[in-house]
């Protein structure tokens, strides 16, 4: 990956891949590289809420452990069995997930909402 970031077209791509490795992803995919969340999250001066998964394939336990402890005011809430698109899976692999990703009619967890919806309540209610 450091190799193709750089500039460099991997030479051995399989040919139902090739798509991913034109040069705007090139270029998204530097800017993603460079891109410091924990810096991001504490330039914001709004309130924040970060919303964990558990089992979220694409944000970590440990990210959102990293983002709250640059914002250590925000609220932090943690949902087991969530998945990165908030909703219910126990599965903690990318096919066993693929239908809540795919699926509109598979709920976001009641869980998720609750937490958002106490959250902006909370915003209502002051200091």
């Amino acid at each position: 990956m450091k190799y193709y970031l750089r500039g460099e077209q991997p030479a051995d791509v399989p040919p139902q891949l090739a798509m991913l490795f034109v040069p705007v992803n090139q270029t998204f995919l530097r800017s993603l590289a460079a891109f410091d969340p924990p810096a991001a999250i504490r330039a914001v001066r709004s309130p924040i809420l970060i919303v964990q998964g558990e089992t979220d394939l694409q944000a970590t336990v440990a990210d959102a452990e990293r983002l709250h402890a640059a914002r250590p005011d925000a609220r932090l809430v943690m949902i087991a069995e969530v998945n990165h698109v908030l909703k219910h899976v126990a599965d903690r692999t990318m096919a066993g997930q693929m239908r809540t990703y795919q699926d509109p009619t598979v709920p976001i967890t009641p869980d998720a909402v609750a937490a958002i919806a106490d959250w902006i309540q909370a915003l209502g209610d002051g200091p």
